[in-house]
């Protein structure tokens, strides 16, 4: 007599679970933003640190 095997605890996609991860497209999103917002930051730190003067004519 031949015992039917359970197919839920069998299947193959029930075992790639794990810990929940953000894609690499949001880790990419993430760090392009931040290095704008350093960008910036670094921007308009320069420009006040440099006051050209203005010609006189």
């Amino acid at each position: 007599m031949n015992r039917r095997r359970n197919p839920v605890a069998a299947a193959p996609i029930l075992r790639k679970g794990g810990a929940h991860q953000k894609p690499k497209t949001a880790e990419r999103v993430k760090a392009r933003l931040q290095v704008k917002q350093e960008a910036a930051t670094w921007q308009a730190s320069s420009t006040r640190c440099r006051q050209e003067p203005v010609p006189a004519y």
